[in-house]
């Protein structure tokens, strides 16, 4: 039996028939194959009736509706999001590309109608991205390919469960639920960094008072341990990326600063596996360029500034103590005028310098 979501089957058709007026073949053709996609979708019985899912799946199936409710219940909206199911056969839901050039910390942006500027093009065949890729690099940009296993519609649509979202941990499932809702909570264009970074706040403290509410604690250490070590990889890659920028910024002539930045990748490649060590030994076989690292960083939140400002916030707002509002909190940041996110986050916590 196939899913439908009602009123909001006319809302995707609609959005989708906006991005083809306004970008032309690029979104037609995306768009096509996520409407190709979300006609596979299911109720969460049918798939198991269907024989869709295995055992493990079928028990992070059963994890969602208390995952949702729990968002909800803290002012995330949730809305019909993750109640349908839609099968894969591959992990990978989109193919992403980020450019940039040899010698320049910035990467290039596309833009898009409602979602603004982004860092990175998707596609849901790998062979499209792969001739973007080519095409670019012939541009003399560095690319970095790589893949999704989940996105957000933003709000416009419910979100679907994904199959490759069942491989993870009940607690980085949650993680990934609570990150997403954020997004479809609330979305500031042509920031992308502080949207990534606003939600992996709101996710990491949510999955902590999910777990102490439901009694996941041997399972959270294991979370905590996997959020340590993020924080320890992206300190290693900043060092990196600032490392490469003193050198784009010396005023070398061209070969000598492509030698001086071989010479940093290899010495940061080392320090990077030496201080992660065990589970990182990818570090020192990977390829990087200017792109993997800014790319990487985008997803790598800084969190200092929405600490700060969520415990300002906090201490004035008639919140029940130690319960993390997300919604208000998000919903207090939004009320702030100013293009750029972390200028909110400032005005937000004036009051408390």
């Amino acid at each position: 039996m196939k899913y439908t979501y009602g009123s909001s089957s006319k809302r995707l058709i609609a959005a989708f028939s906006l991005f083809f007026l306004l970008s032309g073949c690029y979104v037609l053709k995306q768009g096509n194959k996520q409407l190709a996609l979300l006609s596979d979708r299911m109720s969460f019985e049918d798939a198991v009736s269907y024989g869709h899912v295995e055992a493990q799946e079928e028990v992070r199936l059963s994890n969602i509706g208390q995952i949702r409710a729990f968002a909800s219940k803290r002012g995330l909206k949730t809305g019909r999001s993750y109640t349908a199911f839609i099968p894969m056969e591959r992990k990978e839901i989109s193919f992403l590309i980020y450019a940039a050039k040899p010698y320049e910390m910035k990467l290039k942006k596309w833009k898009f109608p409602i979602i603004g500027s982004v860092p990175y093009k998707g596609y849901f065949e790998k062979k499209d991205r792969d001739k973007l890729a080519r095409r670019m690099e012939e541009d003399e940009y560095e690319t970095y390919s790589t893949y999704s296993t989940a996105f957000s519609f933003l709000g416009f649509i419910p979100d679907p469960v994904y199959q490759s979202m069942l491989s993870r941990s009940h607690l980085s499932l949650a993680h990934l639920i609570f990150h997403e809702l954020t997004h479809k909570t609330f979305w500031l264009p042509k920031d992308v960094p502080f949207n990534e970074n606003m939600a992996e706040f709101i996710a990491e403290r949510m999955t902590e008072q999910y777990a102490g509410h439901y009694g996941l604690s041997t399972e959270f250490v294991e979370y905590k341990k996997r959020r340590e070590n993020r924080v320890k990889f992206g300190a290693w890659l900043r060092t990196f990326k600032a490392d490469l920028e003193k050198i784009y910024d010396s005023g070398l002539g061209a070969e000598e600063t492509e030698k001086q930045k071989q010479i940093s990748i290899a010495k940061n490649s080392d320090a990077g596996h030496q201080l992660l060590g065990k589970g990182y030994g990818w570090i020192k076989k990977a390829k990087w360029t200017n792109p993997r690292i800014l790319s990487s960083l985008v997803y790598l939140p800084k969190l200092e500034p929405f600490e700060r400002s969520y415990a300002c916030w906090h201490s004035k707002s008639k919140v029940v103590n130690g319960t993390f509002t997300a919604g208000k909190y998000l919903k207090a940041i939004k009320l702030i005028k100013g293009k750029e996110g972390l200028v909110r986050l400032s005005r937000l916590s004036e009051d408390c310098k």
